[in-house]
């Protein structure tokens, strides 16, 4: 099994209930089956270090959740299609620090 595959299932795993319709995690997974670019192209070298080195990420989107929060996160091709990969859910704040601003 390939590194995205492994990754993509543990992400699967992990975030499984958070995504629960009727949340705003639920919603945007929703968004994000209809229209997997609906998130803001985060530009190359503007993608954190922590992204690149340790999950080799080259494609990054930023997605806001109308309560505050972000979630970044990646599209990958499994084979089979287009893969939405979600990296992380950020408070604001956090969001700053990983970003450096």
């Amino acid at each position: 099994m390939n590194a995205t595959k492994i990754l993509y299932r543990k992400l699967r795993t992990t975030f499984r209930e958070e995504f629960e319709p009727g949340t705003q995690r639920g919603r945007m997974k929703l968004v994000l089956k209809e229209n997997a670019f609906a998130g803001d192209k985060i530009q190359k070298e503007r993608i954190p270090s922590v992204y690149v080195r340790k999950q080799g990420i080259h494609n990054l989107y930023r997605y806001e959740h109308p309560e505050g929060y972000r979630s970044c996160y990646t599209c990958l091709n499994d084979g089979s299609g287009l893969v939405v990969v979600v990296l992380d859910l950020l408070t604001h704040k956090e969001y700053e620090r990983v970003f450096g601003y």
